[in-house]
């Protein structure tokens, strides 16, 4: 009888439990809910910190309810990816002062951080002078030994090597294509330009390395076996240059993509960043030393049969998978079919024969199709990407036969970061909360 009560007690905790979880989380009504996200939509296009701090004290205001929403939106949102993790770190902890205001340490972060955060912005768009301002008052402001330091100096140094990269040097690769076959050998310069309006001289460091070429290497296949690594590349510079206004000076390497082909069927991709780092640079009677940043590029490898992908990546892409999807459902046409004559007494021999022959053409064109799917997601363009996660979710539900249903699973993994260990119903479960939080928010 004890061990009876005590079941029901244990029961009864876990069922309260979860309707306090259920109740946290469906906590806000329809109206507050409709506030906190337009709250949420003015803090990610917010700019000025001061402005932030009140929206941020404005959810705040809302309580714990406000968790759950935050958590999703933190999730899509990742830019303002601080000011949600302070949100949170606040109402979970429960670090406020009085009735539910910001501490003083938490309204510095948000300060700070959104002082940083449109220093970066300013980065991004050129607008040095602006940027520059902010880092100084900054300065000021903090303390000598404080954290907040370190982070303004490194943003002074990105700061000039901009404007050096802008106004004197700019160094970049330059390639001939951005897509090749496996097997071929592949030839790359890269560039140091005077922008400037005078004669400059660049000084190579004593061991006549003058840069630095980062090179990742990432390969894979249908299957879903992938493997990534990186290798550096000294950029050699002999002795001291002299550039005129406009000239230039390169430096070449090559990529060897030979020793992929004994994997196969596999694409390649390679990103290439760098930078150089040369002792000094002296323009106009002034003598400086920075990085200068190469932006960074990436070239795709594939087998040679595939190479007319590129040029139509979309394209190619939603019509093989039209023809997969409409292939996979003759095919189980065709096995029902099977089944209904294997159940009524079987095939004659020569009807029996005739239908696994067109089974076996069947399938090559679906291998076909498959093969083509895979390869054409590798040059789908950014913007079209979310309508090609869309449709491949949609077609995980319509494709017939596992291993095409895999083949889905693999290009969704490279298209989002993803890993659901190729479970279609994680697949299908993380886009449905997706739409759902980009519809309420």
């Amino acid at each position: 009888m004890r061990c009876r009560e005590f079941l029901v007690f244990l029961i009864g905790v876990l069922v309260l439990s979860f309707w306090w979880r259920w109740a946290e989380a469906e906590g806000l009504g329809e109206a507050q809910r409709r506030r906190l996200v337009r709250l949420m939509e003015r803090l990610e296009r917010e700019e000025v910190p001061e402005r932030a701090l009140r929206i941020c004290q404005k959810i705040l205001d809302l309580g714990k309810a406000a968790i759950p929403q935050i958590r999703k939106r933190r999730e899509w949102h990742r830019e303002r990816l601080y000011l949600y993790q302070i949100l949170l770190d606040s109402l979970e902890k429960k670090d406020t002062v009085g009735s539910g205001r910001f501490s003083e340490e938490l309204a510095e972060r948000i300060f700070m951080e959104s002082k940083l955060f449109l220093v970066k912005r300013y980065l991004a768009k050129g607008k040095f002078r602006k940027a520059d301002r902010i880092l100084r008052a900054l300065l000021d402001l903090v303390e000598v030994g404080s954290p907040w330091r370190k982070r303004i100096v490194r943003l002074r140094i990105q700061l000039a090597e901009r404007r050096v990269r802008r106004d004197v040097l700019r160094g970049e690769f330059r390639i001939q294509r951005r897509v090749y076959s496996l097997g071929e050998l592949i030839g790359l310069r890269v560039y140091l330009t005077n922008v400037s309006k005078g004669e400059v001289e660049v000084i190579p460091p004593s061991n006549r390395v003058v840069g630095y070429i980062y090179l990742t290497v990432w390969y894979g296949d249908m299957g879903g076996n992938f493997r990534r690594y990186r290798t550096t590349h000294l950029v050699p510079m002999v002795g001291r240059v002299n550039l005129g206004v406009g000239q230039e000076w390169w430096s070449d390497f090559w990529i060897d993509t030979r020793s992929f082909l004994r994997l196969g069927g596999v694409v390649v991709r390679y990103r290439l960043e760098g930078k150089f780092r040369p002792y000094s640079v002296r323009v106009r009677g002034r003598k400086f030393s920075r990085d200068i940043e190469l932006e960074p590029v990436e070239l795709v490898v594939l087998p040679r049969a595939y190479m007319e992908l590129s040029r139509d990546g979309g394209g190619h892409f939603y019509g093989s998978l039209k023809r997969l999807q409409e292939g996979t459902l003759r095919l189980r046409r065709f096995y029902e079919r099977f089944r209904q004559f294997s159940n009524g007494g079987g095939f004659s021999s020569g009807l029996e024969g005739k239908f696994w022959q067109e089974v076996s053409h069947l399938r090559r064109g679906l291998d076909e199709a498959a093969h083509r799917l895979f390869y054409s997601s590798f040059f789908l363009e950014k913007r079209d990407r979310e309508r090609a996660v869309a449709q491949l979710i949609s077609a995980l539900s319509e494709v017939w036969g596992r291993r095409y249903k895999e083949v889905l699973m693999v290009i969704l993994e490279n298209l989002t970061g993803k890993d659901f260990q190729r479970s279609q119903r994680r697949w299908i479960q993380w886009y449905q909360e997706r739409r759902a939080v980009e519809k309420r928010g």
